[in-house]
């Protein structure tokens, strides 16, 4: 009777830790928005978020992370880049050892995107004095950045 006991309490230890990487990593990201010049409009996923440089924080569900930056009538549609969730690995771990429950939460991870996360540069770009845009910048100059929403509080 003990050793049922201990294997429920160590199935419903596993379980509370299926889908890892929302777990560990939760389902949204802070992204910094920068533009050169300053004072471009962001527009994240249809909605106003403010004026370059800015944080916002965008969904990992599938299809979220459209980005429209705007100023003075020209545009930059783009996305926020993804990468890999480093907290995936954590639902291999768990299949090796308990393969049901190793793939429900990779299941999980991977249909809400959670397996994927913002990449750490943000999204960076550059209108040219011409009124002509440049194409997305990859890496953004070194520059501070206003607080983002956690930090403000």
């Amino acid at each position: 009777m003990r050793a049922i006991g201990i294997v429920f309490v160590l199935a419903a230890t596993v379980a509370a830790f299926t889908s890892c990487c929302t777990v560990f990593t939760g389902s949204s990201d802070a992204v910094t928005f920068g533009s050169r010049p300053d004072g471009a409009s962001v527009i994240l996923d249809g909605q106003r978020i403010g004026r370059t440089p800015c944080q916002g924080i965008v969904s990992r569900a599938w299809g979220r992370g459209a980005v429209l930056i705007e100023r003075n009538g020209e545009k930059i549609a783009t996305s926020v880049p993804r990468e890999v969730n480093p907290a995936l690995a954590t639902d291999a771990v768990v299949t090796v050892f308990f393969p049901v429950i190793g793939v429900v939460s990779l299941l999980v991870d991977v249909g809400t995107g959670n397996c994927r996360k913002s990449s750490a540069k943000g999204v960076y770009v550059e209108f040219t004095a011409a009124g002509k845009v440049d194409a997305p910048v990859a890496q953004p100059p070194a520059r501070e950045m206003p607080p983002g929403p956690e930090e403000a509080e």
